[in-house]
């Protein structure tokens, strides 16, 4: 079992790059970055992560800034009628907020919906 390290930006950056499957060469190219070695020095921490690299790295894996910096994910904008719609379903609103991964969040949302709007039919 591979232990990931997440406590770095450059942890970050590198499991990002490693869960989906791509090498530095190719990751250096998608985002512009000049060369293997500029993705390297990022995960490594030898190079500090520029801005525009961020917003890259941010648009390219669909995770926070936040994230990618802090390591933290930031809550997600829930609109109000989107509760609403699964009052009485407090467990399954519990688990939603336990869910650290955003594209994770926006399915078990969808199906969230799914479920209200099924709530008292037969499926």
């Amino acid at each position: 079992m591979e232990i990931k390290n997440l406590g770095t930006i450059g942890g970050r950056l590198k499991e990002l790059r490693l869960d989906a499957g791509i090498s530095q060469e190719k990751l250096a190219k998608e985002l512009h970055l000049g060369s293997r070695s500029m993705v390297s020095q990022f995960e490594s921490g030898k190079r500090t992560l520029t801005i525009d690299a961020l917003l890259e790295y941010s648009a390219r894996f669909n995770v926070t800034t936040d994230w990618i910096l802090k390591g933290v994910l930031a809550p997600m904008k829930i609109e109000k009628e989107d509760l609403e719609m699964v009052l009485g379903y407090e467990e399954l609103r519990e688990t939603y907020f336990d869910i650290k991964d955003s594209r994770m969040r926006m399915i078990a949302l969808e199906q969230m919906k799914v479920l209200a709007k099924y709530r008292g039919q037969e499926i």
